[in-house]
C-alpha cells in the first residue's frame, strides 16, 4: 500500500504545499533548514494536522479537513523516531520500548517479551534496566529507533537519526538501521541534513525546499542532475559501496578504487568531485587511480562544470569552464579520470 500526501500545511513560519506518493521503499527528504521536512513528517505521524488536501495510507484517510476527517497520532500505524528521541526519563530502557505498543492496547506482557527482543536486535539487552540518562549516545539513538519499530507500524518515519551522534559512532548505527529497515515493508521516510547518509540509506531522494518539492529520483539521478545549488552542494560527492582487502576497493557497482589508508570488510568511499581529474590521454605520474571513461551528462552550475562520466566505476567529476573547453566536453566524448588515493574518504560501511 502507498502513503498518499497532496496537501497544504501551515506552520507558524512556512506553508508547505507538497506532493507525495511513497510505496514500499526508503525515501530520504533532504532541504535547507526551515524547507519544512519535520512540517511534512509531522503531519503524516498526526502530530501535526493538513491545512487542505488529503493524506491517506491504502484506503485509509488519515486526514482531510474537507470532510472533516482527522485521524489521531495513537490510532494510525506510524512509527516516529524524534530528532531528540524524545526517550521517557523516569522509564526504564525497557518501559521506554514497551511503551508504543502499550498505547496501542498490547497487552503489558506480550509488550514487554516484544520489547525484549527488540534490545537484543538493537544489541542493548543488557541495558534493559537501566534508564535513559545512562545512556550514550548511540545507546539513546537505538532505543528509540527500537520503540519506533517495535509495535510493528505500517510507515516508519525517522527525523535526522543520526544528528545527535559522531563521526565514530555514526557508520555503525547506520548499518544498524540499514539492515532493519530492510527486513521491513512499507513506507519508510528518514530526514537527514549528512549526505553519506542520504546516499547510503536512499532508494529515493526528495528535495524540499521553501515549503516545496523542487526534486524527486533516485541517489543516481539526484546527484547526476541537481537541479538547483543546494542539491548540487549538499549531494555533490561521488558515494561508492564495496569491499576492501586492506588495498584496493572493489565496487559493488564494478571498478576499482585505491585509497591511501582504510579498513577491510564492507566500506563506504566518498570521493569528490572537484578531487576527479580529466585528461584527454592517459596521464603519467602519481595518480593511484586512472580510469577511462565516457561522458553521458554535463550540468553548468556558474563557475562550475559537472561532468557525468560511465566507467566503470560511474562518477562525477567538477572542472571549470575552460577546462571542459579544452578537453571538448560533450556527450559521448572518450576521457581519462583520475584521481589520487589520498583524496579518497572511506568509513566501515
Amino acid at each position: 500500500m502507498n502513503l498518499e500526501l497532496d496537501a497544504s500545511i501551515e506552520n507558524p513560519t512556512l506553508t508547505v504545499e507538497a506532493r507525495l506518493s511513497v510505496g514500499d521503499e526508503t525515501v530520504v527528504m533532504i532541504g535547507p533548514n526551515g524547507a519544512g521536512k519535520s512540517t511534512l513528517l509531522r503531519a503524516i505521524a498526526g502530530l501535526m494536522p493538513i491545512t487542505s488536501g488529503r493524506l491517506s495510507f491504502g484506503d485509509a484517510v488519515f486526514d482531510d479537513p474537507d470532510r472533516g476527517v482527522f485521524v489521531p497520532p495513537a490510532e494510525r500505524s506510524v512509527g516516529f523516531m524524534f530528532q531528540d528521541y524524545a526517550l521517557f526519563p523516569a522509564m526504564s530502557v525497557l518501559e521506554n520500548v514497551a511503551f508504543g505498543m502499550r498505547s496501542r492496547g498490547i497487552a503489558k506482557a506480550a509488550a514487554r517479551a516484544r520489547a525484549h527482543e527488540w534490545l537484543t536486535r538493537v544489541g542493548l539487552e543488557a541495558r534493559a534496566g537501566d534508564r535513559p540518562g545512562a545512556l550514550s549516545g548511540g545507546e539513546a539513538q537505538r532505543v528509540a529507533f527500537a520503540r519506533a519499530l517495535a509495535p510493528r507500524p505500517d510507515i516508519v518515519v525517522l527525523d535526522e537519526p543520526f544528528s545527535a551522534l559522531d563521526a565514530t559512532s555514526r557508520p555503525e548505527s547506520r548499518r544498524t538501521i540499514r539492515a532493519l529497515l530492510t527486513e521491513r515493508r512499507g513506507p519508510r521516510i528518514i530526514v537527514t541534513h549528512d549526505p553519506i547518509d542520504a546516499l547510503s540509506l536512499a532508494e529515493r531522494i526528495v528535495v524540499l525546499e521553501d515549503g516545496h518539492v523542487v526534486q524527486d529520483g533516485s541517489p543516481t539521478e539526484i546527484t547526476t542532475n541537481p537541479r538547483s545549488r543546494y542539491v548540487a552542494d549538499f549531494l555533490g560527492v561521488n558515494l561508492f559501496r564495496g569491499r576492501s582487502d586492506g588495498t584496493g576497493i572493489e565496487l559493488d557497482g564494478g571498478g576499482v578504487i585505491v585509497a591511501a589508508a582504510h579498513p577491510g570488510g564492507e566500506v563506504l568511499a566518498v570521493v569528490h568531485p572537484h578531487a576527479v581529474a580529466l585528461h584527454d590521454q592517459r596521464p603519467e605520474g602519481t595518480p593511484r587511480n586512472v580510469w577511462s571513461v565516457t561522458v553521458t551528462h554535463i550540468d553548468h552550475h556558474g563557475e562550475r562544470v559537472r561532468v557525468s562520466l560511465h566507467g566503470p566505476p560511474d562518477l562525477v567529476a567538477e572542472i571549470t569552464p575552460g577546462s571542459a573547453w579544452e578537453l571538448d566536453v560533450r556527450p559521448g566524448r572518450a576521457l581519462w579520470a583520475s584521481l589520487k588515493a589520498t583524496e579518497v574518504s572511506v568509513s566501515e560501511g
